[in-house]
């Protein structure tokens, strides 16, 4: 009986609409952790599957994806931008009925336009990400603050759909964040088309989805769970702690390698007489290291270089811009004075 009912309470768990137990902080982290673990004790027996959900798409999300929509939202506010919309384009893959969200990215409105996404910084966006994931596509959309989609979701999707054939809407509920019902306040629609006597009108249909983890995604949450949930008064304090922690094993782990160094050094200058056995522990050692010099680490050492030679590059740049922009007000300012006092060029 026992395990019938923790089963039960496994597969209530893996329903995004179910309220899970607000004993835990409710941070949007902590639930996406209880949703993952849900999701992997019902993978193996998945429910009979509705007539909606036979024709329509299974779509599988990312945690990367909630981690990226909540940074957006408290960035917003931080910066006194809570009440503005604030959008972004999903990436994914669509394959057949399956589609899969991996990742986003922020797309701005364009000035004095609310309803008017600035597909010029979309399409150079989706560039540079498809330099690193050639396979990754646009999929969708996501829109954050209200539950329920909007006209204003309605003007972004006749604007997405141009790059993106049937594209899904990911709506973040503010509203709904820090309630008491732990229930992830994500919601997934598709747009669908219905004839009407006036003609043909939007209309969006809540889907159910599916929360698809990594292992180094998992390790993210659970790291930000952890540090979201922790008894410590400030968020910084935990958060030093685990730095301090960290520099201590790097500390450590240098004295031990600079103690094999000298070891190698002064046996090889005849200071030390040789020890087989530890030299032999010694070469084990360095043959588990990897090799700079392998084909599989070259390709990423060097695109990490290049990545920081054209981000170097970039904030040169950005620098001289300002630099020029100031030069040019004061020269303006100079010719204007000149101007005033009858003085022309």
């Amino acid at each position: 009986c026992g395990s019938s009912a923790g089963k039960e309470r496994e597969q209530n768990r893996s329903d995004p609409s179910f309220p899970l137990s607000p004993s835990t902080p409710n941070t949007t982290s902590d639930i996406v952790v209880d949703m993952m673990s849900a999701s992997e004790a019902s993978s193996a027996v998945k429910p009979a599957a509705t007539a909606a959900s036979v024709v329509g798409r299974e779509i599988l999300l990312h945690p990367l994806v909630v981690v990226n929509l909540t940074d957006h939202l408290n960035r917003c506010r931080g910066a006194g931008m809570g009440g503005e919309k604030m959008i972004g384009v999903l990436l994914g893959k669509a394959t057949g009925k399956e589609v899969e969200i991996f990742t986003s990215f922020e797309v701005p409105l364009l000035s004095g336009q609310l309803d008017k996404i600035d597909i010029a910084y979309m399409v150079d966006r989706r560039a540079l990400m498809q330099k690193n994931f050639p396979d990754f596509e646009i999929v969708g959309w996501y829109s954050i603050g209200s539950h329920n989609a909007t006209d204003f979701e309605r003007a972004c999707y006749r604007q997405i759909e141009e790059h993106c054939e049937a594209p899904l809407l990911v709506t973040l509920a503010t509203n709904q964040i820090g309630s008491q019902q732990r229930v992830l306040p994500l919601y997934l629609y598709e747009g669908e088309f219905v004839q009407q006597e006036q003609g043909r009108s939007l209309t969006f249909v809540e889907k159910q989805y599916t929360l698809k983890p990594e292992e180094a995604e998992r390790i993210a949450v659970d790291q930000v769970a952890f540090l979201s949930s922790s008894e410590d008064s400030h968020a910084g304090e935990s958060f030093s702690k685990q730095m301090k922690s960290f520099k201590s094993a790097t500390e450590m782990l240098i004295e031990q390698i600079q103690v094999v160094l000298s070891y190698v050094v002064k046996t090889k200058s005849g200071a030390i007489k040789p020890d087989a056995s530890v030299l032999r522990m010694i070469a084990s050692l360095t043959d588990r290291l990897p090799s700079l010099d392998a084909p599989e680490l070259v390709q990423p050492v060097k695109q990490e270089t290049d990545q920081a030679v054209v981000m170097g590059t970039l904030s040169s740049l950005t620098q001289a811009a300002d630099s020029i922009t100031i030069a040019s007000s004061k020269l303006t300012m100079g010719i204007d004075k000149l101007s005033r006092k009858g003085i022309y060029f």
